[in-house]
């Protein structure tokens, strides 16, 4: 699947990932079969003609988390009720930035996760938030 270049492809996409785990988990080996939807919303938050600019990097974390939160938010009305079969959604996003203080013109990405188990303490839960830590140590 290409990145969605809308909205309404981000939501198609979402719906798709979706599907795809529910059918897995229809096979009787596969029953207790549960996913994470993975999204890049890369083009969705720059369609390839901007360069966000930053005071510094520690602005760029914060903003570009700030910007692929929003975009997560107003995406929520689609994956904000997926049930026990996804554990949680994963936006990504890659971008060229621009930090003012240091004058150095950079490649900035952003995951963010959000768990969709009832229990951030649940076996999910816990699986689910040690795979955003991990992917936060090796990308900011």
């Amino acid at each position: 699947m290409q990145a969605p270049l809308t909205e309404n492809g981000a939501r198609s996409g979402i719906k798709d990932a979706r599907s795809s785990i529910l059918r897995l988990a229809k096979f009787p080996l596969e029953a207790g079969t549960r996913g994470v939807v993975a999204l890049s919303i890369t083009k969705l938050i720059n369609p390839g003609d901007m360069v966000f600019s930053w005071p510094n990097e520690a602005e760029a974390r914060s903003g570009l988390n700030d910007v692929v939160r929003e975009k997560a938010e107003r995406l929520k009305n689609t994956w904000g009720r997926f049930g026990t079969k996804v554990v949680g959604i994963v936006f990504h996003v890659v971008t060229p930035a621009f930090l003012e203080d240091s004058k150095l013109l950079i490649l900035q990405q952003r995951t963010n996760g959000y768990p969709l188990t009832s229990s951030e303490t649940s076996a999910d839960g816990q699986a689910f938030r040690s795979m955003i830590d991990s992917l936060a140590k090796v990308w900011y």
